[in-house]
């Protein structure tokens, strides 16, 4: 999870706005993504936006290894719930506009 911090993109992330647990197995996290940062700690969100499960080989493969998030979801290694604010259970990957310019981002944040 700290490497979230190092491979965080401030400018990919600009306008968004978002509360979200991450569900790991038996761990939580929670992710706060406001003002172009990112604050990530251990434990439930108190209100988040959208919950995200999946095993941590999932995460890893779509952080680090290349996987795409839309096959993840597809075959059901991953899913997410909107809570509170959001209306839809894709609004994560709506977000993001294409995962070429999430992939994009990624490698030059692993360049860096």
């Amino acid at each position: 999870m700290l490497s979230f911090r190092t491979m965080f993109d401030s400018k990919a992330a600009a306008g968004f706005e978002a509360s979200v647990e991450l569900r790991l197995g038996d761990d939580r996290f929670h992710a706060e993504v406001a003002r172009g940062r990112l604050e990530l700690a251990r434990g439930s969100a108190d209100r988040p936006d959208a919950v995200l499960s999946a095993g941590p080989d999932t995460l890893s493969a779509l952080v680090y290894g290349g996987r795409k998030l839309a096959e993840a979801l597809r075959s059901g290694d991953v899913k997410v719930e909107a809570t509170n604010r959001r209306s839809s259970a894709s609004w994560p990957c709506s977000r993001f506009r294409s995962e070429r310019k999430w992939n994009s981002s990624r490698s030059e944040a692993a360049r860096r």
